[in-house]
């Protein structure tokens, strides 16, 4: 187990200043994915903690104890795993790496989160306004914003 805690610490500390930003940018995104509306406002914080603790190599149970009172023990632990994939996948040449990585599953709360804003939305009457959910990943959300016309954002 200590060789793997101490790919994961090689990886963090491999990654160049750009990849460390991309990788923040993730580790955000990931844990807006996890933790409910109400704590949100943590998670820039607890995103800048998080890489303090794998650039000098705290252990998963460490991370998972960091992280359960945000996201919870099952949030904090699927983060984890999502975390390792990552980090096993990255050879140092891909500058893409990060686009490609897998997402950990929204929570209950940001589901019915997105699904009450959305019904929200399609509920307004307003015709230069169009919303859609890809049915299969219920964070995918486009809206179309048609200005009014005969202005240059018609």
């Amino acid at each position: 187990e200590k060789a793997t805690e101490a790919r994961l610490q090689d990886f963090v500390l491999k990654l160049s200043p750009v990849h460390k930003a991309m990788l923040m940018k993730q580790i955000t995104q990931q844990l807006l994915n996890l933790v409910p509306p109400e704590s949100q406002s943590q998670v820039p914080g607890l995103t800048e903690h998080l890489m303090v603790l794998l650039e000098i190599g705290k252990q998963d149970d460490d991370l998972v104890e960091e992280l359960s009172p945000a996201c919870g023990k099952e949030g904090a632990v699927s983060f984890v795993a999502w975390l390792r994939a990552l980090s096993e996948d990255f050879t140092g040449e891909d500058s893409n790496f990060l686009m490609k990585a897998p997402s950990v599953p929204p929570s209950r709360e940001c589901i019915a989160r997105i699904i009450s804003d959305f019904k929200g939305l399609k509920s307004c009457d307003n015709p230069l306004l169009k919303v859609v959910l890809n049915e299969d990943d219920v964070t995918s959300v486009q809206i179309l914003i048609i200005g009014p016309p005969e202005t240059p954002y018609e």
